[in-house]
């Protein structure tokens, strides 16, 4: 059985031991450094491209949660405010409006992150909200 294995290794590798026989010491050392140099280079250019990939969604990533923080607390408020009194609602809708600016803020600084439609959606339903009396709840439906 061991005699099978190595008459299968002989045959495999018998063709480039012959081709590096041909070769003196220097010439060999050469083609066994430019292949381990190119394996190298190929290891390490996939690794640069995973590492750059991760960082990439990990910055898209935090875009994104400084969008959704902003906007969870407006859907947060959205849903109080149909239930306040007049004193509680004009803070709530006061609250609403700063968490909007830092949402549009955050949007200006980073268009990429959602359309501007969604954008528009909060601001409408704000208005409605803002005019509205008490007892009326924000419709947030269409922005997510």
């Amino acid at each position: 059985m061991l005699k099978k294995s190595k008459s299968v290794f002989k045959r495999t590798f018998n063709p480039a031991i012959k081709l590096m026989n041909l070769f003196s010491y220097p010439v060999k050392f050469a083609i066994v450094a430019v292949l381990i140099l190119i394996l190298s280079v190929y290891t390490y250019y996939n690794f640069y491209s995973n590492i750059k990939s991760n960082i990439d969604l990990s910055a898209s990533e935090l875009k994104g949660d400084l969008f959704i923080k902003d906007l969870y607390e407006m859907l947060y408020i959205s849903g109080k405010v149909g239930y306040a009194d007049a004193n509680t609602r004009t803070t709530l809708l006061e609250e609403f409006d700063k968490n909007y600016k830092d949402l549009e803020k955050v949007y200006n600084q980073h268009n990429e992150i959602s359309s501007k439609e969604k954008i528009n959606a909060i601001n409408i339903a704000y208005d409605k909200a803002k005019s509205g009396g008490a007892g009326e709840a924000f419709d947030l439906s269409q922005c997510s």
